[in-house]
């Protein structure tokens, strides 16, 4: 099947160019980019591209009046939105310090989004046409004293220094961006959906708007937008045969509906408004929020009449529809959250052991306060975040009982740093047969991921996995991270990480018994030493501990070690410097470390 070909306004590195990866996550697609918003829908138009991205309004900045111009003149139609979370970065050429940028390249959007941001700095901005656009100018042309505002991912593309993250000013800060194609494409009757229409005034006749939104009102159709816009935008086209001049349609009023264009109530508002107004246009019907689009849809050419049954599936997905349920809400599990809430339908939290209300709200999840309420929110998938010496007690709760009675099938995912343990005790406490399995190790943290998870590895085993499509939804969310998806058995795991993770921490909690401290001759290798200190350390006893207790290949690694240091002390006592080179040394040879 021949690639899925998307455009988008901007350059590679754009926020648009990856809520387009986000969108049609799974699908082989073929990016192309664009000088303007009517250029991105020409193609579409013209066939050189399938879909089309246009970001049409943000939480902070408002409607995106450019965009709703070109909707209209372009004569396509919306198929779908995705909600994504845009985070600002200050980025400049490698050596360059915050304190001397005093000029920001972005697009107007993302420099008013950071007005206090960079006000409070004494940074001045500078129009730019594109966030990924500017940072590539700053990176070609190094301009003194000049950063740009982007995202992480033009940071990595062009070779630039994140000076600072999050520079927008609150941090809700979220862009809704329209999926658009050639003809109509709806869910079927019964699905949470939006519709989105555009009408026209004639004239400034007292009480027609009010006259419009009660068609709606009066039926108890829910509006969540309303946005408008001069008239010149309504083209030509698209004019209803009246004795009215173009120039007579001052304004163009844009709706958004939660309902289907087809319910009997929908019908009939629409019928309502165009007896009162010349012209009525149906934009498009699409699942609303974050949605797989995957299920029963028709096709056609813009008459319900002529409408016939899609005859391939859906390519396009947007974020993951998942509920997930995180039970140990800590310092890993709040982490866990905030990465994945943007990507989620909904995120569920719980914690046996402190109140976690302030934190779920802090990061958009919804906070349960037993483990019952946990199951009436029916997860897709719970997540169980707690520690390793925890791990088995709390398996053991979510076993008790009928509780996956009511909520039928839910995946079952742990997170530990050691993975054979937690797939013999999920295996062995007699959980339904209803109930998947996935062993997990996502090898990072707050601080290795704290700007972005990208090409940080997640190491997954899928134990017992009936419903691939889930598992899939929740693996997915993590590739669009930007991780190393690992596929390794729980066993082949532990081998590994036993001469790695372990021996780290055990390197790092050796090295701080030493009390070793920085000096102004410290060497960059002295330096590396005192950072695996300082990671290690920061990490919990217990995780330490756990790390040799639930993992029998740590115990031989560690006798390995005590053989290392004893023969490297031998060699150094006798002298002999030929044996001096640990790369070469009889216990590496004979395959012990």
């Amino acid at each position: 099947m021949a690639a899925l070909r998307v455009s988008y306004q901007g350059e590679p590195g754009a926020y648009s160019e990856d809520a387009a990866r986000r969108y049609f996550a799974g699908s082989d697609i073929e990016l192309r980019p664009c000088a303007t918003f009517a250029d991105a829908m020409r193609a579409v138009k013209d066939g050189v591209a399938d879909h089309a991205v246009i970001p049409i309004e943000n939480s902070l900045g408002g409607s995106i009046h450019a965009a709703y111009d070109s909707l209209l003149s372009s004569g396509l139609f919306i198929i779908g939105e995705l909600d994504y979370r845009v985070r600002h970065a200050l980025l400049a050429p490698k050596g360059v310090d915050i304190t001397d940028v005093h000029y920001v390249l972005s697009h107007p959007q993302a420099l008013a989004q950071c007005a206090d941001f960079l006000g409070s700095r004494g940074i001045h901005p500078v129009p730019h046409a594109d966030t990924a656009g500017a940072a590539a100018s700053v990176a070609a042309e190094r301009p003194p004293a000049t950063a740009a505002l982007a995202s992480v991912i033009a940071a990595r593309l062009h070779g630039l220094d994140v000076l600072h993250m999050d520079c927008q000013d609150e941090a809700e800060n979220f862009t809704r961006f329209i999926v658009l194609g050639p003809t109509p494409r709806m869910p079927a009757l019964g699905t949470t959906c939006k519709t989105s229409l555009v009408f026209a005034l004639r004239d400034n006749v007292p009480g027609a708007l009010f006259k419009a939104l009660a068609v709606f009102a009066l039926r108890d159709i829910d509006l969540t937008k309303i946005e408008s816009r001069p008239g010149k935008s309504l083209p030509g086209r698209l004019q209803p045969s009246t004795p009215f001049a173009p120039l007579r349609y001052k304004y163009c009023f844009y709706l958004d509906i939660v309902a289907h264009c087809e319910e009997r109530s929908t019908v009939n508002a629409l019928n309502h408004l165009r007896e009162l107004f010349d012209f009525v246009r149906v934009l498009g019907t699409y699942q609303s929020g974050p949605a797989v689009h995957n299920g029963p849809t028709i096709e056609g050419d813009g008459n319900v009449g002529m409408r016939q049954p899609i005859s391939r599936p859906l390519t396009g997905t947007g974020p993951s529809p998942l509920t997930i349920a995180i039970i140990g809400f800590g310092t890993f599990g709040q982490f866990l959250a905030a990465k994945i809430r943007p990507l989620a339908h909904r995120i569920v939290a719980f914690d046996f052991l402190s109140d976690c209300h302030a934190a779920g709200a802090a990061i958009g999840a919804d906070v349960a306060d037993s483990l019952d309420d946990v199951f009436t929110a029916h997860p897709d998938v719970i997540v169980v975040a707690v520690s390793i010496l925890s791990f088995q007690d709390v398996i053991g709760k979510l076993a008790l009982g009928d509780r996956y009675r009511t909520t039928g099938s839910v995946l079952l995912v742990d997170v530990l740093s050691v993975k054979a343990h937690p797939r013999e005790v999920l295996l062995g406490h007699g959980l339904p047969e209803s109930v998947d399995i996935l062993c997990t190790h996502p090898m990072f943290g707050p601080q290795s991921a704290a700007v972005s998870c990208e090409g940080l590895p997640f190491v997954y085993d899928p134990v017992r996995v009936r419903d691939s499509y889930r598992c899939k939804g929740f693996l997915d969310m993590f590739r669009q991270l930007g991780c190393s998806m690992v596929e390794m058995s729980s066993e082949e795991h532990d081998a590994i990480a036993a001469s790695t993770q372990f021996i780290t921490h055990f390197t790092g909690r050796v090295l701080s018994q030493l009390r070793l401290k920085p000096s102004a001759i410290a060497t960059r290798g002295f330096l590396m030493l005192l950072d695996l200190v300082r990671n290690t350390c920061a990490d919990s006893d217990d995780l330490f501990y756990a790390l040799y207790r639930f993992n029998p290949r740590s115990g031989a690694q560690l006798a390995a070690f005590r053989k290392a240091v004893q023969h490297v002390t031998e060699v150094l006592e006798r002298g002999d410097r030929d044996q001096c080179h640990g790369q070469e040394s009889a216990q590496q040879q004979e395959g012990t470390i």
